[in-house]
């Protein structure tokens, strides 16, 4: 979990456009589930808008994101 939470906390940090919260899981990315963090490491591809499921406060929430090249880099 703890491993996730980091993957979250930068890909939140160096995105251009997003939406993701800090305390958010990401369940599916693209509509396919999210297993473990390298289902997410796998998905972040610079300039790559990505259609999220995360939850948040209990509630399933949809969020585009758009990955900035700086991200990948």
């Amino acid at each position: 979990m703890f491993l996730l939470t980091y993957l979250l906390t930068c890909v939140v940090l160096l995105t251009v456009s997003g939406g993701v919260r800090a305390g958010d899981v990401i369940t599916s990315i693209d509509g396919a589930a999210v297993k473990s963090s390298s289902d997410v490491y796998k998905a972040v591809n610079a300039g790559k808008t990505l259609k999220l499921t995360v939850v948040r406060a209990d509630h399933r929430v949809p969020v585009t994101l758009t990955v900035s090249p700086e991200a990948v880099q």
